[in-house]
């Protein structure tokens, strides 16, 4: 297991001035956008702070009240940047929220019934990593199909077609967009790029089967999450 005993400063010193070099390139090339990588590091680096003491305190806890708290806490974060990121107006992104929020919880719950607890905590956040910007991106593309297709929709409203029927092009091409870059990623040759979640419990000294198995439920638990996601904001929104 990595602990900070191994990690040697003869590397961390080089790189923080490599880090510095680049942003001397920003600063002369342009400022202000210099100005936004500085905003946004430091930003990030505050959070990573916060949230590995709060999960130091957590594997130190070992409880299982404790694991519910980050599990909650996690669909809520991710519920809030889907709110924030989707194009939608401020009244539909709360549906996107609740959608997400939904499906990260359902399927973050299924996996600690069998992954160890422990686990979970990488697991879930891979895992809800990925969602948002998925589901943003499928909305967006039913959205437009949606604006595109009114008068085919009347149409096939006015001859019987049911609500469904009439919205079916439009969740098809949702679902196409959702599931698309996580087909791409998963075509790419695994020993090249790899599931981080996987190269990741390997160094941190899994077994290969073990790792294995738990790369292929995150993988199916995404794909999951993010139709039962896309799903369930379209419904949503089809109701107001």
């Amino acid at each position: 297991m990595l602990n900070l005993s191994q990690i040697s400063l003869w590397g961390i010193v080089p790189l923080l001035l490599m880090l510095a070099a680049s942003l001397v390139v920003f600063w002369l090339v342009d400022r202000r956008l210099f100005m936004t990588i500085v905003r946004i590091y430091g930003l990030a680096v505050v959070q990573l702070m916060i949230v590995g003491g709060y999960v130091w305190v957590l594997l130190r806890t070992d409880s299982w009240w404790a694991y519910g708290l980050w599990l909650v806490l996690l669909a809520l974060a991710v519920g809030w940047r889907s709110a924030k990121l989707t194009r939608m107006p401020r009244s539909k992104a709360l549906h996107v929220a609740v959608a997400v929020i939904l499906s990260v919880g359902v399927t973050c719950g299924v996996l600690m019934i069998s992954l160890p607890v422990r686990l979970m905590l990488p697991v879930a956040a891979v895992l809800a990593a990925g969602i948002y910007e998925s589901v943003d991106e499928s909305l967006c593309a039913y959205q437009r199909s949606y604006d595109n297709t009114q008068p085919h929709r009347y149409y096939l409203l006015a001859n019987g077609a049911t609500l469904l029927e009439s919205l079916m092009p439009s969740v098809r091409r949702a679902l196409r967009t959702t599931v698309m870059p996580q087909l791409r990623r998963l075509a790419v040759p695994f020993i090249a790029i790899g599931a981080m979640l996987f190269w990741g419990m390997i160094m941190g000294g899994a077994t290969a089967p073990a790792a294995l198995v738990a790369t292929l439920m995150l993988c199916t638990a995404a794909f999951v999450a993010a139709v039962m996601a896309t799903l369930l904001a379209i419904y949503f929104l089809s109701k107001y």
